[in-house]
């Protein structure tokens, strides 16, 4: 174990713009701990779409790390000036800026989360960027009450795969749309009302026939423009369609989303501001603090050492996986500093 906390660092940045060969890994300076920061020595990060459209576009945010990863379970080993010191050898799950796919990282004090107690460190890891994108858009944004029913796109995907839980616990029945008969059993085995395979029937028509013809009060969609019409069929009038993807643009009458009273929005989670993200961090919190996290409990797809990374990325993209894509950063522990 070393005795101090190291200059430098492995990390995983793209070189480049380009597909997941672009991922290299390279010795980094461990990041400078100010404000109300912490560093945390990373155990395990989550892999998510937004990585790979970073490191397909070569960059990201203006100020931002180069160091992809958003979501990481660690432990804390410094902290900054306005961050209580008591932090300090705590082990957390964050919400990240960048940075997770390294030995070490920053997060924010207020978008730190309590690591469930009965969750590994790839678990644990697999759920801030989950938490926090389901409390942006299904409750923030969507609403969702109890008696309402939702629909999930890409039922399967890390995402969704924990939203069917997070919706169940507010008391809504859950729908999902997946692509073939294998991912369809996966997540009605993790709680799903019903679960449709878009390849074989029209999801909007399955949802209408579950419903009695009503539709599903919140839509959260990972696909993009391409399922604008069918959403628009499925929603129940005064429903909210929320869209995680930025693909394409939409083409539907502004008269058929006002016939349904219809909400159509979208976030882009790590430009939420800051005082935002910590109000959703505050109400994550409250949720895990009311019982047990265990059907929270992540699925994890496949866990891939640090400098695997473009393998990871490759089957994130190929859609094959079901559940979360990690990767594993566990070093030795580093001796903590005030």
């Amino acid at each position: 174990m070393p005795e101090v906390i190291p200059k430098t660092m492995r990390a995983i940045a793209p070189t480049g713009s380009g597909g997941p060969e672009v991922l290299e890994l390279m010795q980094r300076p461990v990041p400078e701990v100010v404000g109300a920061q912490l560093l945390i020595q990373v155990q395990a990060a989550g892999v998510n779409r937004h990585d790979c459209n970073q490191r397909a576009r070569g960059h990201g945010p203006k100020g931002a790390t180069e160091v992809l990863g958003l979501e990481v379970a660690g432990v804390v080993v410094a902290t900054g000036p306005d961050a209580d010191p008591a932090w300090i050898g705590q082990r957390v799950i964050a919400l990240t800026n960048g940075g997770g796919y390294a030995d070490y990282c920053l997060a924010e004090a207020g978008l730190t989360l309590p690591w469930p107690q009965t969750f590994s460190a790839v678990e644990a890891a697999g759920l801030p960027e989950a938490l926090f994108t389901l409390q942006l858009n299904l409750m923030d944004m969507g609403r969702l009450s109890q008696g309402d029913w939702v629909l999930l796109h890409g039922g399967s995907g890390g995402v969704a795969s924990i939203g069917i839980a997070f919706a169940k616990r507010k008391g809504a029945s859950v729908a999902v749309t997946v692509g073939n008969e294998e991912k369809r059993q996966f997540c009605l085995e993790r709680g799903a009302d019903l679960a449709i395979n878009y390849r074989t029937s029209d999801f909007a028509d399955a949802i209408l026939a579950a419903t009695d013809g009503r539709g599903v009060d919140v839509i959260l969609d990972v696909v993009g423009a391409s399922y604008a019409e069918q959403n628009l069929r499925a929603v129940a009038p005064n429903g909210r369609i929320l869209h995680l993807s930025p693909k394409g643009n939409l083409d539907i009458p502004l008269r058929d989303i006002m016939v349904k009273r219809a909400c159509l929005s979208g976030a882009l989670l790590r430009g939420v501001p800051p005082d935002h993200k910590l109000r959703l961090a505050a109400a994550i919190r409250t949720d895990l603090d009311d019982g047990p996290a265990d059907d929270l409990r992540p699925v994890i797809s496949q866990v891939f050492a640090l400098d695997e990374a473009h393998a990871a990325h490759t089957l994130m993209e190929s859609s094959a996986h079901m559940g979360k894509v990690m990767l594993l950063c566990s070093q030795p522990e580093a001796k903590t500093s005030p």
